[in-house]
């Protein structure tokens, strides 16, 4: 078989679903779009010229998933995310497996499809492991629907002159969906952001990829810059602290985030060369800007993904923090616009 066999590469992908299914208990369940699988689970993949069919099987149900990329997080560990990428990397099908957490085992156990109860039934019948009652059981219902998938819901009813809050099992004004579980945000940063710090030049602090502004992490403190192996990095914790973690009185910086170039809903990764700094604002605007796509999400040449080689085609206006919120206030969401008819305008006069 030659060595570059696409085969060799769609084995690879399917490796993940055995490193996912591994060690997982007796009585682990995995969901896809509200679909329970119980364990013991085994899987099975069939090759289909540049693609895969892996077909993952629980003792009651199984589910079958074409794709050609599987990716599976160190820092979404109850995560497999499967994609069908065209050329350009373009996503046109995706499937997300996740592992259910005994949490919402037990919720989905105490109140079977069809059951219809009030917030007093919610928080009586879910338990923690040692019968103490779980502080958190609303979340947890609504964590159901919007990171799960799962077929249920929530709302408000008026009962005399009150009103309350009921829960239920069934039709729900939000359909059944792939489960997308938060990742572990924090594994990834005190993983990720050493790295990505010591990728920069001595004494350099990040900054946004796309505005240029300075950032900081304050709420890292505790993150520090490992020696390299030449053992030339200061040896104290105190003197490897980087200048990025902390806010400088000298330098006016605003809150530092980790961003993902290409989101993971499009088939991006957590690693490091799908990651760049970004400030809160940007990433904010990245994230909607993601959502409402208007290049048919063609992220390989986004100026929101890779600013740095695509800005050549763009102009990104960086001013001091009184005028930009000045625009704001008096413009709202459309200061950017009126702010580029302004500079239109200026050109014509000239």
């Amino acid at each position: 078989m030659p060595a570059n066999d696409p085969k060799d590469a769609l084995k690879a992908e399917y490796s993940k679903v055995e490193e996912f299914l591994a060690g997982r208990g007796k009585d682990s369940q995995l969901v896809t779009k509200g679909q329970i699988l119980n364990a013991p689970f085994t899987s099975k993949a069939t090759y289909e010229e540049q693609r895969l069919a892996v077909t993952i099987s629980g003792v009651n149900d199984s589910v079958t998933i074409t794709c050609n990329r599987i990716i599976k997080s160190p820092y979404r560990y109850n995560l497999l995310s499967f994609f069908t990428t065209s050329e350009g990397n373009v996503v046109s099908e995706r499937r997300f497996i996740a592992g259910l957490a005994p949490a919402y085992q037990r919720i989905l156990a105490a109140f079977p499809p069809d059951s219809k109860f009030d917030t007093g039934m919610l928080y009586a019948k879910i338990r923690r492991l040692d019968g103490g009652q779980q502080a958190h059981a609303r979340r947890r219902w609504k964590e159901l629907k919007y990171n799960y998938g799962f077929d249920v819901d929530y709302g408000r009813v008026k009962e005399g002159n009150k009103q309350k809050y009921i829960y239920w099992r069934g039709p729900s004004e939000t359909p059944v969906r792939d489960p997308f579980p938060r990742p572990d945000d924090k594994k990834l940063r005190d993983a990720l952001l050493p790295v990505m710090l010591e990728q920069l030049p001595a004494g350099v602090r990040p900054t946004c990829n796309y505005c240029g502004v300075p950032i900081s992490f304050d709420y890292l403190e505790d993150v520090k810059i490992e020696e390299d192996e030449g053992g030339d990095s200061p040896s104290s914790a105190e003197d490897r602290q980087s200048p990025a973690l902390a806010a400088d009185a000298d330098v006016e910086t605003e809150p530092g985030l980790i961003d993902h170039r290409r989101p993971i809903y499009q088939s991006g990764d957590d690693i490091v060369e799908n990651l760049q700094f970004f400030c809160q604002t940007c990433n904010n605007k990245k994230s909607t800007a993601c959502r409402r796509c208007a290049f048919d999400y063609k992220c390989d040449g986004c100026i929101w993904a890779h600013p740095e080689e695509v800005r050549t085609r763009r102009l990104v206006l960086i001013m001091d923090a009184k005028t930009a919120d000045q625009l704001n206030r008096r413009f709202g969401q459309d200061a950017e616009k009126i702010a580029v008819e302004i500079i239109k305008d200026s050109l014509k006069t000239n």
